[in-house]
Formats: C-alpha cells, structure tokens, sequence
C-alpha cells in the first residue's frame, strides 16, 4: 500500500478498506510504506501489532491499535511496513531478501546503485533539528493535503502509441 497525500482520503472510505481487507485474507505479504501503513491499520490490519511509518504519522499508528517502531522498515509477520520514500527501497531490499535470498537482493541493490549517502548528519528523524520537523509537519498539515485537490496537468491529455 503506498502512501502520499492520497492516502489520507482513502482512510475513512469503507469500500476501500473492505477491499483492502479482503487483498489482505488472500497475501503471502502485506506491505505499507509512509502514510499507506496508516491505510492498513484504518482496515484494522495492524492492531496488535509493531509497524513503521513516517515520522510524522506515528501518532495514527497508536489510534489504530499498532505500535510504532522507530525504523526505516519493519516486520511483524506477514507484514511489512516501510517508513517513507527513501526508506521503501530498504523496504524492497528487505523483501526480495525474504523472498529470493542475499544474492537476489544484493543484485538488485547493485543494479539500482543503492548506497545512499546523504549530504546532512540526521541518520533519523529523532536527529533533525526541531524547526526542521515543524517545517515537515506544518507542510503536511497544510499544503500536502491541498495536493489533494489540484488537478494534474497531465489530465485528459490523450497518450499517443507509436
């Protein structure tokens, strides 16, 4: 289950949440990253158990009955919970492992060139500084669920086939 300002709308929608329970009876694995973890624990999947999300949606964890693990990626049981946009490559990397082994996951990891070295101190949220962290959270507070409503440019545009 991805996340991204989307998400959010999708956790009140009943129809939405018994499909995704119903996705869910059937899984080898059940996977959310950044805010689509708060989606899974809406549909009740995650009650009782420990699972990651951003930062900044931890809170939503805990009003769905999961405990919040301060981490890039997670697993409790069938369910694997990412952090958020970087943090779902890790994410992958851990499951392919699970499914396919080292090798399989080392070659991905290799062909995708995944050896992140960001340019700033923070290792995690807890290490960025406070007005850093308002930044984020006024931005999801406000202008990331206006995103909602804007129209893509791309929106009716017909796609043309060689």
């Amino acid at each position: 289950m991805p996340g991204g300002p989307g998400a959010y709308a999708l956790e009140t929608s009943e129809p939405f949440l018994a499909y995704l329970r119903a996705l869910d009876a059937t899984s080898t694995w059940t996977v959310g990253i950044c805010n689509g973890v708060g989606l899974l624990g809406a549909a009740g999947l995650l009650k009782g158990r420990r699972a990651t999300t951003n930062w900044f949606c931890r809170d939503e964890l805990s009003a769905h009955g999961a405990s919040f693990v301060a981490s890039r990626y997670h697993r409790d049981g069938k369910y694997v919970t990412g952090a958020g946009v970087s943090a779902s490559i890790d994410t992958a990397l851990f499951l392919a492992q699970l499914i396919a082994g080292d090798t399989v996951a080392k070659a991905i990891q290799l062909g995708i060139e995944h050896y992140p070295a960001p340019p700033f101190a923070e290792r995690s949220p807890a290490e960025a500084p406070p007005a850093v962290q308002e930044i984020v959270r006024q931005f999801e507070a406000t202008v990331g669920r206006e995103l909602l409503h804007l129209v893509p440019p791309f929106k009716g545009v017909p796609i043309r086939t060689p």
